[in-house]
C-alpha cells in the first residue's frame, strides 16, 4: 500500500514539473544551421540558425517560447576561454561542464546574448518569449493564416482594413509586407519574414518591389507583435505618416549596410516595446521622411505630419558598424519633434563608428522634450 502510494506521489510530481516547463521551439524553413553553438533547453535540443556574412561575421540564434523554468545548455564549436552573457543587468550565472559545454537557468523570458572569447563577430543570441495566447481562427476571413513548415513567396502583399496576418511559427514569408491608407491591421505570430532574395531599385512606395520587409503608409491602429524579421535589404519596418502603431516582442536579425530596424517617420503615438534589434544602421530612428516626388529636397517639398508621442521601452539593441543606435533625425522635414522617450533598454553594442544617442537635425523642425531614461550601455566605440 506505501508502496503504491509513494509511486503515485512521485508520478504526480514528475506530473506538476513537466507541466511547469512549457517548451516550444521555432525553426524557419530554409535558414542555414550554425556550425559555431549547439542549444538545448531542458534536454530538448533547440534550432540554432546562423545570420551575418564574411563581410560583417556571422553570429547565430535561436528562438523558443517557455513558461516555468528553464536550463538552458550550449556547447560552442570553439574551447572557451572567456564567457559574458548580456545584458550584465539580469545577472546570469553560467556553470561550465568542460572547455565547451555550460549552462544558466532562466525563470522567466529572457532576450539573452552571448560574447564568447570576445568575439563580437561569433556571438550567440537566445530569443525567448511566453508562448502565444488567443490565436486568430484561420477559418476567420479578416485572417491571411500562414502555417508552420512552409516558404511562402508574396512579393508585396497589401493589407487592408480590419484584417489579421498571422506567421505561424515555422512559417517564413519572402517579400515585403504593405499597409497603405488602413486601419485595425494585425501582423502577428511567430514565424518570419526573410529578405535575403528581396531586391529593390529604389525606394518607391507605390512600385511592387519588396523594398522593405513591413511598409506602412497613412495608416492607423496597426499592431506588430511576436515575428521574426530576418536579413532585410535596408530598412525593415518603416511606418510614414502613421498613428497609434504598437510594436512588441520582435526580433531583427539583420547585418547588411543599411539595414535600420524601426524608422518611424512623421508618425505619432507609437510604441516599440519588449523587442530585440541587431541591425548594421540605426536600430531605432525618429524622422520626418518620405519618399514620395513632392517630398525631395530641395523645396517647394511636402511638409510632413508632426512626429509626437514615442515610446520605445525595454528593448535591447545590437548595432554594427553603420548609424547610431537611438537616433533622431537626420530627416526632420516636419514642423516639430516632441515627446520622445527611450527608456529601460539595453545597448549590447554600438560596433566601430556611430553614437548611441544623437540627434542630427538637417531640417526645419524644432526638437523638445526628449528623454534618454535608464538605458544601459555594455560597449561602445
Amino acid at each position: 500500500m506505501k508502496s503504491t502510494a509513494l509511486t503515485f506521489l512521485v508520478f504526480f510530481l514528475l506530473n506538476i514539473i513537466s507541466m511547469r516547463a512549457e517548451i516550444i521551439p521555432y525553426q524557419a524553413p530554409g535558414i542555414t544551421e550554425s556550425i559555431d553553438f549547439q542549444v538545448w533547453a531542458n534536454g530538448q535540443e533547440i534550432f540554432t540558425g546562423q545570420a551575418g556574412n564574411k563581410y560583417h561575421g556571422f553570429y547565430s540564434f535561436s528562438t523558443f517560447d517557455f513558461t516555468g523554468s528553464v536550463t538552458i545548455r550550449v556547447k560552442a564549436l570553439r574551447a572557451i576561454k572567456w564567457l559574458y552573457i548580456m545584458p550584465s543587468v539580469l545577472k546570469i550565472e553560467y556553470k561550465s561542464l568542460d572547455d565547451y559545454t555550460f549552462e544558466f537557468t532562466l525563470e522567466n523570458p529572457e532576450k539573452i546574448t552571448i560574447l564568447l572569447n570576445n568575439d563580437r563577430h561569433n556571438s550567440l543570441h537566445i530569443l525567448t518569449s511566453l508562448p502565444e495566447k488567443n490565436k486568430p481562427n484561420p477559418e476567420d476571413e479578416s485572417v491571411l493564416f500562414y502555417k508552420a513548415g512552409k516558404t511562402y513567396d508574396i512579393g508585396v502583399l497589401d493589407l487592408k482594413d480590419n484584417q489579421t496576418l498571422y506567421i505561424e511559427g515555422g512559417a517564413k514569408l519572402k517579400g515585403m509586407i504593405r499597409v497603405k491608407d488602413a486601419k485595425n491591421v494585425k501582423i502577428v505570430g511567430r514565424g518570419m519574414i526573410d529578405g535575403t532574395l528581396n531586391e529593390s531599385s529604389g525606394n518607391h512606395p507605390d512600385g511592387d518591389e519588396p523594398w522593405r520587409l513591413i511598409y506602412m503608409d497613412h495608416s492607423d491602429n496597426i499592431e506588430i507583435e511576436g515575428i521574426t524579421l530576418f536579413n532585410s535589404l535596408r530598412w525593415t519596418i518603416h511606418p510614414y505618416s502613421c498613428t497609434n502603431l504598437k510594436i512588441n516582442n520582435i526580433r531583427v536579425i539583420n547585418w547588411d549596410y543599411g539595414s535600420d530596424g524601426i524608422d518611424v517617420s512623421a508618425c505619432q503615438d507609437v510604441q516599440i516595446t519588449n523587442s530585440f534589434l541587431r541591425t548594421n544602421d540605426d536600430p531605432i530612428a525618429i524622422k520626418a521622411l518620405s519618399f514620395y516626388d513632392n517630398a525631395l529636397y530641395p523645396n517647394p517639398r511636402k511638409q510632413n505630419m508632426s512626429v509626437n508621442n514615442i515610446l520605445a521601452e525595454g528593448c535591447t539593441l545590437w548595432n554594427l558598424p553603420w548609424g547610431n543606435v537611438f537616433e533622431i533625425g537626420y530627416e526632420l522635414r516636419c514642423d516639430r519633434v516632441s515627446d520622445i522617450i527611450f527608456r529601460d533598454c539595453d545597448v549590447l553594442m554600438q560596433d566601430e563608428r556611430g553614437a548611441v544617442f544623437s540627434i542630427h537635425n538637417a531640417d526645419n523642425a524644432v526638437v523638445e522634450n526628449v528623454l534618454f531614461e535608464n538605458i544601459r550601455v555594455e560597449n561602445a566605440e
